[in-house]
């Protein structure tokens, strides 16, 4: 199953968040490439004790890949992530050779 996952955007920055409860931190691969977050894990099926039957299972256990396509490129190497309350947290910002530049027109 993918994560949920919102994206907001400013001028220069932008923020993933996604939903991941239950999953550890260690077991998340998030890879930033120009213009594109990819978000990997892996939901470990829960055990039943012997003797113990699912009465109810809807909870997924597998393996997840989701890729989300940016609007700008991003700066890979000051990406900034976090991961809480089992929600990851990634701050990606627009790289200052990419920023949008006002230019001054001189008349003549």
């Amino acid at each position: 199953t993918h994560p949920a996952i919102n994206v907001s955007v400013s001028e220069d920055d932008v923020l993933v968040t996604a939903e991941l409860p239950g999953l550890d931190a260690e077991k998340l691969d998030v890879t930033v490439v120009r213009d594109s977050v990819t978000i990997r894990g892996e939901r470990k099926a829960e055990e039943l004790a012997e003797g113990e039957t699912w009465l109810r299972r809807e909870r997924s256990s597998d393996a997840f890949e989701r890729t989300v396509k940016l609007p700008f490129e991003v700066d890979s190497q000051s990406a900034e992530a976090s991961y809480e309350n089992g929600v990851l947290r990634l701050e990606l910002h627009r790289p200052e050779d990419l920023k949008p530049r006002k230019v001054t027109v001189n008349a003549k």
